[in-house]
């Protein structure tokens, strides 16, 4: 999600992270908690586990106008009012293998560049450098 979340609020600049192997005897984290600041000084939260039973995807915002909800249902809240929808998601790689079949065929530019590969892997080593130093990390920009 971390594409995700420079496409919604830009580049992160820093990050600060902690990951866990308390539950499986996996060689990776199985819950990463993750906080970001982008380049504009808001900041975001991230936090990925397989440990919590049907937990599923969700993605909040929080504004000064109000808030969005992301989940089975799209929830929009401003002020006194709510608005609800149910969200139909796409399969995920569909979209991903069309766009890459697509610019095979025609040279074109991809939708997301190696550029946008590169800032999510820069983001991704900031933040195990954070955990390894116990410290909050810059991202580098290389």
């Amino acid at each position: 999600y971390l594409d995700l979340f420079r496409y919604l609020l830009g580049d992160i600049t820093k990050v600060a992270y902690m990951g866990s192997h308390r539950v499986f005897s996996w060689p990776v984290e199985e819950t990463a908690h993750t906080l970001v600041e982008f380049e504009s000084g808001v900041h975001g939260t991230l936090t990925a586990t397989c440990t919590v039973p049907s937990g599923g995807n969700v993605l909040e915002v929080y504004g000064s106008e109000g808030s969005l909800f992301l989940g089975n249902k799209l929830r929009i809240v401003t002020g006194d009012e709510m608005t609800e929808e149910d969200v139909v998601f796409p399969d995920y790689y569909s979209g991903l293998l069309s766009d890459f079949g697509r610019c095979v065929g025609s040279g074109d530019v991809p939708i997301a560049s190696g550029l946008d590969g590169l800032r999510c892997l820069q983001v991704t080593d900031a933040a195990y450098r954070s955990d390894t130093e116990q410290r909050i990390a810059t991202v580098a920009d290389e």
